[in-house]
């Protein structure tokens, strides 16, 4: 019986050893402990660069970075509490591709029916009618994954969702930044992901390896700003000295705010004949006005002006993102998790739904703060439409309040008589129907109030 056993237990390990079924094993703390032959074939990774890592329900857009498969290794909650799991997904390579697969996640209870390790083997995907239907948060797990890896073959910006042809349009402006130092116009709304473009702008161009300094004009003093603004011209930043970093691109944001004389002295240090920027300091502005307006106003100098927008970017509103908003929610679901032992898979229907009926006056800031508090709440696998925050709730309610109702055109006389008839009422009530003293406040005659009232049909009454 031992001997049977034995041999039954080498075959079990042949097989796992083996490079035919990829089988990977994850104890309760969703840590590799397994990275069958199958698996390094499949992926070309190594069993000793994934073993040991803890797998988080994220995506990573570099495609050869270990976390890009151990995010997509990771098991939906919903298999830590217990149930088997199927999940269609893209399996990335550590060259660069993707194979689509679909991933069996069994979790292995003890005698008490706790979890203890999750199996995962990864098989073909079947075929279209027996083909296994994903949840909304898989699905979309799945297909940000994807997403953001052919935008990090295409563009290298893999922060960046973009699957609107505004968004693409976005990303071939980026692109064209990040290849050279000429100052960039960032144009938006507020909340729109300005400084987030201008960092994806300075961490991917010429200047990546320096500092990024930014400064907002409408909330800093006149003086800090002017020392902030002359410190970085001067190849010196306070915050950045002690790492031994210079300041590689200067942010400006509201620059329409900066003070003029200030707007004088960037002008001159990064115009044409320029002699200031010996520090070869990249110049990126934003504002959530119109630039061209605010030049028109005299709010802007000319000469910053067109300095300025030789190359503008115009970052659209998330109510005019409808198609990018479910990644981008997932997005932030999925950075909520990195480090973090809670997981959650993503947002339900439900939650789907009210995000795209509601309008997002706070476009993608608004929507961060919505998910992080509703990931805060969130005790499921997936965040519900109990857990979003009054903040959201109560936004939704304002938005569903119509327009005052306007009042249907009337004949003029019946107009002025309704209007005649409140107006003495008031004045009636106010004096307790007192008629004398009525008459004196509407500035009449006493018999002119009577007969007003008998032709108003305003109730007579002793004061």
């Amino acid at each position: 019986m031992t001997k049977k056993l034995s041999r039954k237990r080498r075959k079990l390990a042949d097989w796992l050893a083996s490079e035919g079924t990829p089988v990977f094993l994850l104890d309760a703390a969703r840590r590799v402990v397994f990275f069958g032959a199958g698996c390094e074939r499949l992926t070309g990774w190594a069993a000793e660069e994934i073993v040991g890592l803890v797998c988080e329900y994220t995506t990573d857009g570099d495609p050869t970075a270990p976390r890009m498969l151990t995010g997509t290794l990771c098991p939906p909650p919903e298999v830590l509490q217990g149930q088997a799991v199927q999940v269609p997904i893209y399996l990335p390579h550590k060259a660069g591709r993707t194979e689509a697969r679909l991933l069996h996640f069994f979790p292995l209870k003890d005698e008490a029916g706790k979890v203890q390790a999750v199996l995962g083997i990864a098989t073909a995907l079947p075929e279209a009618k027996t083909r296994v239907e994903p949840t909304l948060a898989q699905r979309l797990h799945a297909e940000l994954a994807a997403l953001r890896l052919s935008l990090r073959q295409r563009f290298t910006l893999s922060s960046l969702v973009a699957r609107s042809d505004t968004m693409r349009r976005v990303l071939r402006q980026v692109q064209l930044a990040t290849q050279s130092e000429v100052p960039v116009l960032l144009v938006g709304e507020s909340g729109t992901g300005k400084e987030h473009v201008a960092r994806v702008i300075h961490s991917e161009g010429p200047t990546k390896t320096r500092a990024f300094v930014p400064l907002d004009c409408e909330l800093l003093p006149a003086e800090r700003l002017e020392e902030a603004v002359q410190r970085a011209l001067q190849g010196e930043h306070p915050e950045t000295a002690a790492a031994g970093l210079t300041p590689g691109t200067l942010y400006l944001a509201h620059v329409e705010r900066l003070p003029r004389e200030l707007q004088q002295r960037v002008a001159d240090a990064f115009g044409a004949d320029a002699a200031q920027n010996r520090h070869h300091l990249r110049l990126i502005a934003a504002t959530d006005a119109d630039p061209r307006k605010a030049s028109e106003e005299d709010r802007l100098r000319p000469d910053l002006f067109h300095l300025i927008t030789a190359l503008t970017i115009e970052l659209p509103p998330l109510r005019d993102r409808p198609e990018e908003l479910p990644y981008l929610a997932q997005a932030f679901v999925e950075s909520l998790n990195r480090d973090s032992e809670k997981q959650v898979s993503g947002i339900s229907d439900g939650v789907l739904e009210q995000f795209r009926r509601y309008n997002w006056p706070g476009n993608l800031d608004e929507l961060r703060v919505v998910v992080q508090e509703a990931w805060s709440a969130c005790s499921e696998a997936s965040i519900r439409t109990a857990d979003l925050p009054f903040r959201f709730r109560t936004g939704m309610d304002a938005q569903t309040v119509g327009p005052p109702r306007r009042l249907l055109p009337m004949p003029l006389e019946e107009y002025l008589a309704t209007v005649e008839k409140e107006h003495i009422q008031q004045a009636l009530e106010r004096c307790r129907y007192n008629k004398t003293k009525a008459a004196e406040l509407l500035g009449i005659t006493r018999p002119r109030l009577y007969r007003r009232m008998q032709a108003l049909g305003i109730e007579d009454r002793e004061g």
